[in-house]
């Protein structure tokens, strides 16, 4: 895994727990800045897509200060 910048300007909130990460064959990133609504639908979307391959999903929050779409995305 690659280490995360020393200047803070990166943090992770959250992790899946027990992710065989050398099976991921996909990795969707999902920015997201103050719309915490359309982040649950895309998730929920991304969730019922078929398909054969094991892929990730990675959010992006673009807003420091609240951060209400990787709020909203932690539970999950």
């Amino acid at each position: 895994m690659i280490p995360l910048p020393s200047d803070g300007s990166v943090t992770v909130a959250g992790r899946t727990p027990r992710l065989d990460v050398e099976a991921v064959e996909a990795v969707v990133t999902l920015p997201t800045f103050k719309r915490p609504e359309q982040v649950l639908e895309t998730l929920a979307s991304l969730r019922a897509q078929q398909t054969g391959r094991r892929f990730a999903v990675i959010v992006m929050e673009n807003e420091a200060e609240a951060r209400a779409g990787a709020k909203a995305a932690l539970p999950l």
